[in-house]
């Protein structure tokens, strides 16, 4: 944050004027201006200083091969505003070169975002490659609105994501459209020219550019390598600022990025989604012949056959007998089904001996 600078500063407050931008200026950003008024020129002052400080960090991430640059984040207070501000910067009123890059620079609020929906702007954000072939016809219709929109959130959603639409936009301006949902690792510069009511929305618009991108651990002290943000015009005060002169943020180190090789498909292992595991339990019978006393069959106390007869005055008659006979039962019944019930008979009559142990429960 801007502790001290070389104006006069604030009267009330013997801040900077840095601090609080918006509050200087409020009567100027607050009027309904063309996009080719030109800005105060505390903003613009405020942009001189901040964009030189935003092109040495580009300067220095270069020379460490970062291959997205850094992003510089400007929060408005209304559509007008932002329009300025962009007008600026196209027109090189801000004497950077390396911040006139109408294509790395995003302009995104609800009136940007409604004319891409209605197509009155389509086409500016769609990438050459989705624009087509100029000597195609078939592929240089004009896009819908609908595409429009769609790929100017795409760009929101992907600034500073290698291979992505956003990959090299490093100028962003808004107005109050990214204080959350905003999830951007690459913001190491924010410009804030609005109202700043709470302590709670200078947090979350400072949190924009707090992105953690490095878990190392500092050898030294143990602790993660601390990552920095430069804010104009955002009066947080909700927490302490570290401080350290001649200090200079290092930019993050080279990030190896994992994602699916189509080289190495043919060694896909695949998995199947497996719902539940059913576990199924059936009892097993284990015989030991050796204890199995012998079994022995004997005729006469076996009964196959019984005679009925009529009892008169307490005595059988005799002459009339009914026979009640096995044998026949027996041929009515198949070889096998007769094993199977004689073994299930013995099975039953052997419970008492093997109810009470476990070994009889096996995993089928």
């Amino acid at each position: 944050m801007v502790i001290r600078d070389d104006g006069v500063p604030d009267a009330k407050s013997y801040r900077s004027k840095l601090y609080h931008i918006y509050e200087h200026v409020r009567d100027d950003l607050n009027r309904k201006a063309e996009p080719q008024e030109p800005l105060p020129d505390l903003v613009l002052n405020a942009y001189y200083l901040l964009g030189k400080d935003w092109l040495e960090t580009a300067e220095l991430w270069k020379a460490n091969h970062v291959p997205t640059p850094p992003v510089m984040i400007s929060v408005a207070n209304r559509t007008e505003t932002a329009a300025r501000i962009k007008y600026a910067f196209d027109h090189k009123r801000i004497h950077i070169d390396e911040l006139y890059a109408p294509d790395r620079t995003l302009h995104i609020d609800s009136k940007v975002l409604g004319e891409a929906e209605s197509q009155d702007a389509a086409g500016l954000y769609l990438s050459d490659a989705e624009e087509g072939n100029d000597t195609d016809p078939e592929t240089t219709k004009k896009p819908s609105k609908k595409d429009s929109a769609e790929y100017l959130r795409q760009v929101v959603d992907s600034i500073g994501k290698v291979g992505k639409p956003g990959e090299l936009f490093q100028n962003i301006i808004s107005v109050g459209m990214l204080s959350e949902g905003w999830d951007v690792k690459t913001v190491t510069h924010i410009m804030g020219l609005r109202a700043f009511s709470s302590q709670l929305l200078c947090e979350q618009v400072v949190g924009r550019g707090l992105r953690r991108t490095s878990y190392e651990i500092n050898p030294e002290n143990g602790l993660y390598e601390p990552e920095y943000v430069n804010i104009f015009g955002i009066p947080f005060t909700f927490l302490p600022h570290e401080s350290a002169e001649g200090h200079i943020p290092q930019p993050p180190s080279p990030k190896t990025k994992i994602e699916p090789d189509s080289k190495k498909e043919k060694y896909e292992i695949s998995w199947p989604n497996v719902l539940r595991i059913d576990h199924i339990y059936r009892t097993k019978l284990s015989l030991d012949l050796n204890k199995v006393k012998t079994l022995e069959i004997k005729m006469r106390d076996t009964l196959t056959k019984a005679d009925l007869a009529k009892i008169l005055e307490g005595k059988p008659d005799t002459t009339d007998i009914s026979q009640i006979d096995l044998a026949s039962l027996g041929l009515r019944l198949r070889m096998q089904k007769i094993i199977f019930i004689a073994a299930s008979e013995i099975f039953d009559q052997m419970q008492p001996s093997w109810k009470g142990s476990k070994e009889y429960l096996l995993l089928n």
